[in-house]
């Protein structure tokens, strides 16, 4: 007799095969093989759990229709190239304040009521000596002239036109220009790179004043600029050592491709959800860093699951479509939990009021969802249409790829780790600890130009007023008042802050106070004007040490609303950094104001 044997779904067509009743011959093994393959995939195809169907009605799905899904995932990329190019633009670089705080209604009601403060400085440093020179002094005239003609330039003050000690370095030879730059946002950027171009002093330029270009508003622009930069720099050295890698994993460059697809076309699609959610609500613009890093980590995790588990499909006799099928059935189960919990852990950065935060959130749960989703329907799809061919271009020294062996190396590692699980576990634990060392000795601090490159202009800035120029009240905590207060409240609540220790001075509108006495200081002058009626007052309140950096063995801490009696004077050996505040009826908040 020479019938045909019964094939389990999915097998090619069998061709008429002699079957003899007695013996092993290769035709019986034959047969042995397809029965046993037909009745464990019969078991299979019959899911005992509502997830196993609907994974299988999602591959079953992918497999019939591969071109439309591909047609589908095709459009969507180029969507996401087109209009996600423009995320950079849209988004910002602040968000570390809760606006809800007392210290940001301080800062609105400060900028709304009573102008708004400096975030532009320009440092000048004389080349012939003394900034108080002729020829200093007429160059800084010219440069205060100029800063003050540029458009959306308001309040300008320079140590030459008003005089002010804390403007002029402590050697002499260099002196500051503090101006405000109207706009926000990428508008702000845009006009604070402009001022750079035009009031910095070339190098190698001969002239009178060497000029610098600094302040919040430009580290702004600066930061946006290195993190759209260090984006493209990451994607072009990446990929290319990405796709290396997963080229000597796979041994074929057709399946390490397939798993770099997937990362490139998550990290397209963030992009554009980054974009769509910048013009409706505040996205931090270092939500990109995550959006790289997370979009190649899980685009590679999730393609390598699938097609390793495709190749043994395909190793094990079963047709491309059913491999897709069964592949996605199995693997799609995992990568669902892996993506579900994933973004289950970002989603609790959506509690948090500062949108530096929430935007982690917005982009981490954003590329789980878009390469998971990838991974289940555009890589099955695609390894329908390939089938065999993923093995293409295989390099020579794995070969064995086709046959779906075992790899020697990381079974030996796993039965190794099994049979003596806490030997294999301390030199692990002693890695981990090694590399969490440095994190003992972190100094956190909120971001300004440090973050930045030496080479940058606002840094260099920056490094200069801090180095050569007495600007304690640079990092000054400005308390704003509200209410018809009289002068001697005032001044009575101006003393008590600062006999507060920890308080270098304190500046306001009736005089300057230090240690709880009235002394002569100086300040900045929005801090000096005298109000009219009601309007507000603004105290400037200037701290011994760095505000924006806390020591991790600062734990005192006093209410802002609690009245505290007269503090002793302040001592140097006591680095508390953290203080605060009594708060009359008329006392609405504080802020940090920072050139």
């Amino acid at each position: 007799m020479s019938p045909c044997v019964s094939t389990p779904p999915g097998y090619r067509p069998c061709a008429p095969v002699k079957v003899r009743m007695a013996g092993t011959t290769a035709s019986s093994r034959l047969r042995a093989r397809w029965i046993s393959t037909f009745l464990r995939e019969s078991r299979s195809e019959s899911p005992s759990v509502p997830e196993a169907s609907m994974f299988r009605r999602a591959g079953a799905f992918v497999t019939r229709h591969p071109r439309l899904v591909l047609v589908g995932a095709l459009v969507f990329l180029v969507l996401s190239v087109v209009f996600g190019m423009d995320a950079t633009g849209r988004l910002k670089t602040q968000g570390y304040d809760d606006p809800r705080s007392e210290s940001s209604r301080a800062a609105h009601l400060a900028a709304e009521r009573l102008g708004a403060s400096p975030n532009l400085v320009l440092v000048a440093e004389s080349g012939s000596g003394s900034v108080d020179g002729p020829a200093a002094r007429s160059a800084g005239a010219e440069l205060t002239g100029r800063l003050a003609a540029q458009p959306h330039v308001s309040a300008v003050t320079s140590y030459w036109t008003g005089g002010a000690a804390e403007l002029r370095s402590r050697d002499g030879r260099a002196a500051m220009l503090v101006a405000h730059v109207d706009g926000e946002g990428e508008e702000l950027a845009g006009r604070a790179e402009r001022l750079r171009a035009e009031l910095t002093t070339p190098a190698g330029a001969d002239k009178a004043l060497t000029v610098h270009v600094g302040g919040s508003a430009l580290v702004d622009a600066e930061l946006q600029d290195i993190s759209e930069s260090d984006l493209k720099r990451a994607e072009s050295v990446v990929l290319p050592g990405t796709l290396v890698l997963l080229v000597l994993v796979f041994g074929s460059v057709v399946a390490a491709a397939l798993p770099l697809l997937i990362g490139v076309l998550s990290i397209a699609g963030t992009l554009l959800v980054l974009s769509l959610l910048g013009r409706v609500t505040d996205v931090s613009v270092f939500a990109l860093n995550l959006t790289t890093a997370l979009g190649l980590g899980l685009g590679i995790d999730y393609g390598l699951l699938v097609v390793s588990r495709f190749r043994e499909e395909l190793a094990a006799g079963f047709r491309p479509s059913t491999a897709a099928v069964r592949t996605v059935r199995t693997a799609g189960h995992t990568i669902a939990f892996s993506a579900a919990t994933v973004s289950a852990a970002l989603a609790t950065l959506l509690v948090f009021p500062p949108y530096f935060l929430r935007s982690f959130a917005y982009a981490g749960i954003a590329v789980v969802a878009i390469a998971a989703v990838s991974a289940v329907t555009v890589l099955p799809a695609l390894l329908a249409l390939l089938g065999k061919r993923v093995n293409s271009w295989a390099v020579p020294w794995r070969r064995t790829v086709r046959s779906g062996s075992r790899s020697g190396f990381w079974e030996g590692l796993a039965q190794l780790v099994v049979r003596r699980p806490l030997i294999a576990a301390l030199p692990v634990i002693g890695l981990l600890v090694l590399l969490a060392a440095p994190f003992a000795h972190a100094d956190f601090a909120t971001p300004d130009d440090r973050a930045l490159p030496s080479g940058a202009s606002s840094r260099q800035a920056g490094d200069l007023v801090r180095d050569r120029f007495d600007m304690k009240g640079s990092g000054a905590l400005t308390v704003v008042t509200t209410g018809n207060a009289s002068p001697s409240e005032r001044v009575e609540y101006a003393r008590r802050l600062s006999a507060f220790p920890q308080v270098a001075q304190v500046v306001g509108p009736d005089g300057g106070f230090r240690y709880g006495e009235r002394a002569a200081v100086s300040g900045p002058a929005s801090a000096t004007d005298r109000p009219a009626g009601d309007a507000p007052v603004q105290l400037s309140v200037v701290p011994l040490v760095d505000p924006s950096r806390t020591p991790p063995s600062s734990s005192s801490t006093t209410s802002v609303r609690s009245p505290l009696p007269r503090a002793p004077r302040p001592s140097s050996a006591d680095p508390a950094r953290s203080w605060s505040t009594p708060r009359p009826p008329w006392a609405t908040g504080s802020r940090w104001r920072s050139h």
